[in-house]
């Protein structure tokens, strides 16, 4: 039996390491502190390049990608990370405000854990990655 002093449900074990890269530092700084309240480590880059560096480097549980990225796209750089030896160990959730559905389909066929739209409300996008995190499957926005 737990006691009154052990951590609740939503906080992770262990600091599950989360890159998010986006071209807006206002974006990541609000998926910073809503990852950070929920117990994640956090790293925020701006470029696709920096984001493939960092992924080689820190070795974060999920990377977070904007499609829109600077210098390598989203989607080139989710194929970098899924033919990388460690693909199996990363989870990679597409974020965007592009809503074609084909360009979502894209993403997930080529083995994104999820697409989250922008904008996105603060509790759903927690949820969804606390969900992904865990080895659920993405529930969708709805």
């Amino acid at each position: 039996m737990a006691d009154a002093n052990s951590q609740s449900n939503s906080q992770p074990a262990a600091p599950f390491r989360v890159l998010v890269a986006d071209d807006n530092p206002q974006h990541t700084g609000v998926m910073r502190k809503i990852l950070g309240k929920s117990g994640y480590e956090v790293k925020e880059v701006h470029t696709g390049e920096v984001a493939l560096l960092e992924f080689e480097s820190w070795r974060p549980n999920l990377v977070i990608l904007d499609c829109m990225l600077p210098q390598k796209c989203g989607l080139e750089c989710l194929e970098h990370i899924r033919n990388h030896p460690r693909a199996a160990e990363v989870r990679v959730v597409m974020c965007s405000a592009k809503t074609d559905i084909d360009y979502v389909l894209t993403c997930l066929e080529s083995g994104a854990d999820g697409f989250i739209f922008k904008p996105f409300e603060a509790h759903r996008f927690s949820r969804r990655i606390e969900n992904i995190l865990s080895g659920g499957k993405d529930e969708g926005e709805g």
